[in-house]
């Protein structure tokens, strides 16, 4: 009989830890859920609290832009963000705003070239129309003679 009330002692023990360790399990996972929580709220409450400073910083001569022209643009786009979110999301300071840098890259090249392109076909298809047409009205003057 000893033997078996300590089987079943053990047992109670072996299930009573193993009811323990998956409290605490859980309460672990749990744990770390409600602290993502808490600083995705207090994340998103900082969130666009400050705005974001800006300044022209290099300008590449490629552009072929002023820094007055430069500055006008970056000053657009911010006014829109502004705009669109009824808030000042971004504001203009020459000394301590991070730098907008407009560098002339590959990709400029790349859209220009598109752009080239592009200009190309539209003048290849006004070209094409013209001459349809010229061949239309030239096929009507045939049948009719």
């Amino acid at each position: 009989m000893k033997i078996i009330a300590r089987l079943v002692f053990f047992g109670l023990l072996l299930a009573a830890g193993y009811l323990w360790w998956a409290t605490l399990s859980s309460q672990q996972q749990v744990l770390p859920q409600v602290l993502k929580q808490a600083a995705e709220k207090a994340m998103q409450q900082q969130l666009c609290q400050t705005p974001v400073l800006w300044r022209i910083g290099q300008l590449d001569p490629a552009f072929d832009l002023t820094l007055e022209q430069a500055e006008q643009a970056a000053h657009n786009a911010a006014m829109q963000w502004n705009n669109a979110f009824d808030k000042e999301l971004f504001r203009y300071d020459s000394l301590d705003g991070f730098p907008i840098n407009f560098r002339y890259d590959q990709r400029q090249q790349q859209l220009l070239q598109q752009a080239m392109l592009e200009r190309n076909i539209q003048r290849y298809d006004a070209t094409i129309d013209r001459r349809a047409a010229t061949l239309q009205r030239q096929s009507e003057q045939l049948v009719q003679s």
